[in-house]
């Protein structure tokens, strides 16, 4: 596994601090876990201190719901609050922990910009799949998707000098 890129490690007890899942992400990511059948696997990519997975266990107690990252210190603070979600580490650039054709949905909130290899990612999210669903990556606000694209192109920019 290669190192974590930011220093999301450094500051993961403050991120579980002020963090949340919030309803704009969560509700349309509910309506399509409300389409699953019960038992049905719901897998969070890049989950950091796994709230999105923890919401949706919430929602709905017959799915099982997972969630992976790369950050131990992020997966830690997923692991100390109470939850039906199980959280794995995992590297989205390199290999989703799951086997083929499992999960009912797959999601990610506010990673994709970290993902070094999105051909990996895209291939990886539609191997896990058990049905046609889609991939999800949500965005807090169009604000955060401006600063992650931003971020990411600077350090496309800068990686190249």
């Amino acid at each position: 596994m290669h190192a974590f890129p930011t220093d999301y490690d450094q500051y993961a007890a403050t991120y579980a601090w002020t963090r949340w899942a919030v309803p704009w992400v969560v509700e349309p990511l509910a309506r399509v876990v409300d389409g699953l059948p019960s038992g049905a696997a719901v897998l969070d990519v890049g989950c950091g201190t796994g709230n999105y997975a923890r919401a949706l266990s919430e929602h709905r107690a017959d799915i099982v719901c997972a969630g992976f990252d790369i950050s131990k210190p992020m997966l830690r603070e997923a692991a100390a609050r109470p939850s039906r979600a199980r959280f794995v580490v995992g590297d989205a650039s390199r290999a989703f922990p799951c086997r083929d054709r499992v999960v009912g949905l797959a999601f990610a909130v506010d990673v994709i910009h970290h993902i070094e290899r999105l051909a990996t990612f895209f291939v990886e999210a539609a191997r896990v799949r058990e049905w046609a669903r889609s991939v999800w990556e949500a965005y807090a606000s169009q604000q955060d998707l401006a600063r992650a694209w931003m971020r990411a192109a600077i350090a496309g920019v800068s990686s190249r000098r």
